[in-house]
């Protein structure tokens, strides 16, 4: 199983990202494979 951690804060490795890398290391424990991405990075659209 894989699950994806997604940090939304602007500070990309801030406190936000810590306590996703501790679930992360947690969940990979427990044979789960997991990804993080930071979305301030990205440019969303919103269209009408």
């Amino acid at each position: 199983m894989k699950a994806l951690l997604i940090n939304g804060s602007p500070n990309t490795r801030g406190c936000t990202f810590t306590a996703l890398s501790i679930v992360a290391k947690e969940l990979e424990k427990n044979g789960m494979e997991a990804e993080m991405r930071a979305i301030c990075n990205f440019h969303l659209r919103i269209i009408d």
